[in-house]
C-alpha cells in the first residue's frame, strides 16, 4: 500500500513539474511576442519618424485591386527613388 502511495505521489509530483514547464514556456513565447510587437510599435510611432509617415501617405498610392502587381511595385519604387534622402521639396 505503501509503495502505491509513494508511485501516485511520484506521479502526481511528476506532473505538476511537467504542466508548471509547459505554461512557463508559454508565458515566456508571449512575452516575446508581446517584445517583437511593441519593438515594431514604438518605431511605427516614433516622432522622428512622423514626415516620413506624412511622405509616404501622400506620395505611395495603395495598389488597386485590378492593377498588376508588378507593374505598382515599379512605379512604387521609381517614386521612392526619386526623393533623395535628407531632401526636402520646397
Amino acid at each position: 500500500m505503501i509503495s502505491l502511495a509513494v508511485v501516485g505521489g511520484g506521479l502526481t509530483f511528476a506532473g505538476v513539474e511537467y504542466v508548471s514547464k509547459e505554461n512557463a514556456k508559454a508565458r515566456e513565447k508571449a512575452k516575446l511576442s508581446y517584445d517583437i510587437y511593441q519593438a515594431i510599435f514604438d518605431k511605427l510611432t516614433a516622432p522622428e519618424q512622423e514626415a516620413a509617415r506624412r511622405w509616404i501617405l501622400t506620395n505611395i498610392e495603395a495598389k488597386k485591386e485590378d492593377e498588376d502587381r508588378a507593374a505598382w511595385y515599379q512605379k512604387t519604387q521609381a517614386k521612392i527613388m526619386e526623393r533623395q534622402p535628407g531632401k526636402r521639396k520646397a
